[in-house]
């Protein structure tokens, strides 16, 4: 669905447990430790994008490039501590960026498939955080985004199922 970090680090963590990959071993204490550490590193990152994308114009394609990426960043570590609005905010700036540059280079692939991948990114963000109408709209014409969805349907389904509570169960296997 989204790339995944083989290694520990905090920034990619709720991409992980999107995928069922949780690293339950470590403690709360030191992943709080690193969560912060990670807010901090990328909110200097975006700082320094942003201090170049002004020095630089609007004209300079590697500078929005890295404010894209940037902001990027920093979506990851506001959806990674559950800051699901303010995540959503950067990502769509970084999108934003992504198709000022698809626009301004058409044939560019880098910057087709950036936008393709923000947009993934903005409807796993959705997904993840229980939205999954707006996961929906945000991918319409993505069959796998679609099958994507049906699995997260199905499996609050199975939990309402469990609860007891069949008829809203019965709303989501529909």
């Amino acid at each position: 669905m989204m790339r995944v970090a083989s290694s520990g680090n905090g920034r990619d963590c709720w991409k992980r447990t999107l995928l069922g990959i949780t690293p339950w071993s470590r403690s709360r204490q030191n992943t709080l430790y690193e969560a912060s550490a990670s807010v901090e590193s990328a909110q200097k990152y975006l700082e320094m994008a942003q201090q170049r994308t002004q020095s630089a114009g609007p004209s300079d394609q590697q500078a929005q490039l890295d404010l894209a990426l940037a902001h990027n960043q920093v979506s990851d570590v506001q959806v990674e501590s559950g800051n699901f609005e303010q995540g959503l905010i950067n990502a769509r700036q970084s999108l934003a960026l992504f198709e000022q540059l698809q626009a301004a280079a058409p044939s560019n692939r880098r910057y087709r498939r950036a936008v393709a991948i923000e947009r993934k990114r903005i409807g796993g963000i959705y997904e993840y955080s229980g939205k999954l109408d707006e996961a929906l709209a945000e991918n319409p014409g993505d069959s796998l985004a679609r099958r994507d969805l049906a699995i997260s349907y199905t499996s609050v389904a199975d939990v309402l199922l469990k609860k007891g509570q069949t008829a809203n169960a019965l709303k989501l296997y529909r």
